[in-house]
């Protein structure tokens, strides 16, 4: 064999949907997909996670946008606390052609992508507020802190921590829309469970 046929191989493209993760952090949001995708052995030639140029919700759109014709479905990950064009983002999505035919998703949380993790530990309609200087994301990642502790904006493992914990995560999810619904509440809220159950 020659020396070129022992280098090492790039990700192999898989028979499944190519998909695009476009996420509002550069740590924790990636390190959590890229923790599903090594634990479901997903190709990283199928799914590709990223942080957008910008970190309100409409550079996270736009960012998507302009790679859409790459993907079969792309996710815009991105959280409500303090967003002032959060709406905008959310409607952009929604009202486009690619978001009627499900190609372009938008995966949002309220307050935080943290709520989605707090929910491995229960379920709970109890709103988050600002309080003083503290915003209601951070709150919610303090919350998280008490269960994790440690926890930070840079924490890796995070996805292989709260593994056996994913199906709980997923029904806490379902059965809070199922509540938001009734009230028509959207504090808290995420809709992450379902970009969760489509990559699973």
């Amino acid at each position: 064999r020659t020396a070129g046929s022992y280098a090492r191989r790039g990700p192999v493209r898989e028979p499944y949907d190519r998909v695009l993760i476009v996420c509002e952090g550069k740590k924790t949001e990636p390190y959590y997909f890229g923790g599903l995708r090594l634990h479901y052995r997903l190709s990283s030639a199928n799914i590709e996670i990223t942080p957008a140029n910008g970190t309100d919700p409409m550079s996270i759109v736009s960012f998507a946008e302009a790679r859409l014709s790459e993907y079969d479905r792309v996710f815009c990950v991105f959280d409500r606390d303090g967003h002032q064009n959060y709406n905008a983002a959310v409607g952009r999505v929604s009202q486009s052609a690619e978001g009627h035919a499900g190609t372009l998703v938008a995966i949002t949380s309220w307050p935080c992508f943290e709520f989605w993790l707090l929910l491995h530990f229960g379920c709970s309609a109890a709103p988050f507020h600002r309080a003083g200087k503290k915003s209601s994301g951070a709150r919610a990642m303090e919350k998280l802190a008490a269960h994790v502790p440690g926890y930070n904006k840079g924490f890796k493992n995070i996805y292989e921590l709260l593994a056996p914990m994913t199906r709980d995560a997923i029904q806490n999810a379902i059965r809070l829309q199922r509540e938001n619904t009734r009230t028509r509440s959207t504090n808290p809220s995420t809709r992450l469970n379902e970009i969760v159950q489509y990559l699973i």
